[in-house]
C-alpha cells in the first residue's frame, strides 16, 4: 500500500499534583494496561512512557464533503517528564487502501497505528483537511483521543490536585508528515487561527515512527516556553514591588526551568529537523532570554528586600529614645 503521510496531535499539561513523582510512582500512574510494562529512563531527564493503546476508527475522510473513508487504528501513549510534565500523544500513518472494499477488523488490528483511505480523496486534501478546524461529526479527530487520555491520567487517585504552579494552561500541537519532493528533511512550525501549534514535516520516510517522539519533544519545549513567558508577564503586570511578585515566579523557577533539554528524545536521523526548527523559530534563544529576565527579576527582588530591611532597621534605630547612663553615687 502507498503511504499518504502521517498525522498526530500532542497535548501537554502540568500534572495535577504538588510534588514531582518519582519514576516508580509515575510507572504506577501510567500503568494504563494491566500486564503491559511501562518504559522509563533516568538520564538526561527523567521520563516515563505508558504502554501504547489503540483506538479503532471508521470515519469520513477529510476535508468536509470529500469522497473517501478512513478505517484503521490510532496509536496513543501518555508520557511524564521530570515527574511534573504530562503529555498524551495520538498518531497514525495513512495508507492508500489497495482494494475498493473494506476488510474485516482482524486485518486492521494486525496493522496497529495505521489507517487506510478508501475513495478518491487526494493526498494533499486529506492532509490539509486534518489541519483544518473545527472537526465535523463523523470525521477523524485524533485530538479527541489525546484529550480523553489526558483527562484519564489527570483524574487518577494518585494525584492530590494541588499543582505547584498555578494559572498555566494545556497546549495542543497538531502535526503532519508528508513525503518530500527532493528527498530532504524540513519542518515548519506555526500557530493557527485557533491557537493550536502546527508542525508540518517533509521527509523521505513519512511513516517513520520516531517522528511522533520528535513531535512530543518539540511540544514539551514549546509548552515550557509559553508557560514561563506567561507566568513572567503576569508577575511583571502585578504590583509595583518586585518583592511582592516573587512568590508567583518562584515555583516556576524551581519546578520548570531545569527541564529544558531540547532534542534529548530525538533520534539521530531526525536531529537535522530539530536544528532546522531552532534556526527558524529560535526556541532556545527565546528560552534563554526569558530565563534571564526571570532571574534578573529575582535578583532585583532580593536587592530591594535587603535595602528595604536595612532602611527599616535604620529608621527604627533613629526613632528609639536614647537612655542616658545612670551615674552611681559615691
Amino acid at each position: 500500500m502507498t503511504i499518504i503521510g502521517a498525522v498526530g496531535e500532542v497535548h501537554t499539561a502540568l500534572l495535577q499534583t504538588s510534588g514531582a513523582l518519582s519514576n516508580d510512582v509515575a510507572g504506577e500512574l501510567l500503568s494504563l494496561r494491566p500486564g503491559q510494562p511501562v518504559r522509563q529512563r533516568s538520564r538526561p531527564v527523567r521520563t516515563v512512557w505508558s504502554p501504547e493503546e489503540f483506538t479503532g476508527v471508521d470515519c469520513a475522510a477529510l476535508p468536509h464533503g470529500s469522497r473517501g473513508h478512513l478505517v484503521g487504528t490510532l496509536r496513543s501513549q501518555a508520557c511524564l517528564t521530570e515527574g511534573h510534565l504530562l503529555q498524551t500523544l495520538t498518531s497514525t500513518v495513512l495508507h492508500r487502501a489497495d482494494q475498493e472494499r473494506r476488510r474485516s477488523w482482524s486485518h486492521y488490528l494486525s496493522r496497529p497505528g495505521t489507517v487506510e483511505l478508501f475513495g478518491t480523496g487526494k493526498r494533499e486534501d486529506v492532509i490539509a483537511g486534518f489541519l483544518a478546524e473545527p472537526r465535523g461529526t463523523g470525521e477523524l479527530d485524533v485530538g479527541a483521543v489525546s484529550s480523553r487520555l489526558l483527562a484519564q491520567v489527570q483524574s487518577s487517585a494518585w494525584l492530590d490536585r494541588r499543582p505547584p504552579v498555578t494559572g498555566v494552561r494545556r497546549t495542543r500541537m497538531r502535526w503532519v508528515v508528508r513525503a518530500s519532493a527532493n528527498g530532504q528533511q524540513s519542518a515548519a512550525f506555526t500557530l493557527d487561527s485557533s491557537g493550536v501549534s502546527v508542525l508540518d514535516i517533509r521527509t523521505p520516510e513519512p511513516g517513520d515512527p520516531a517522528i511522533a517522539e520528535f513531535s512530543a519533544d518539540l511540544a514539551l519545549h514549546d509548552w515550557l516556553l509559553l508557560t514561563l513567558r506567561s507566568i513572567l508577564d503576569r508577575v511583571l503586570a502585578g504590583p509595583a514591588s518586585p518583592r511582592r511578585g516573587l512568590p508567583g515566579l518562584r515555583p516556576a523557577i524551581i519546578h520548570l526551568v531545569h527541564t529544558w533539554m531540547p532534542g534529548t528524545r530525538v533520534e539521530d536521523g531526525l536531529a537535522t529537523l530539530w536544528q532546522d526548527l531552532e534556526r527558524r523559530a529560535r526556541l532556545s534563544t527565546q528560552w534563554n532570554t526569558t530565563v534571564a529576565r526571570a532571574r534578573d527579576y529575582v535578583s532585583i527582588s532580593l536587592a530591594e528586600g535587603l535595602f528595604t530591611d536595612a532602611g527599616a532597621s535604620a529608621r527604627a534605630g533613629a526613632a528609639s529614645p536614647v537612655t542616658p547612663p545612670v551615674q552611681e553615687r559615691s
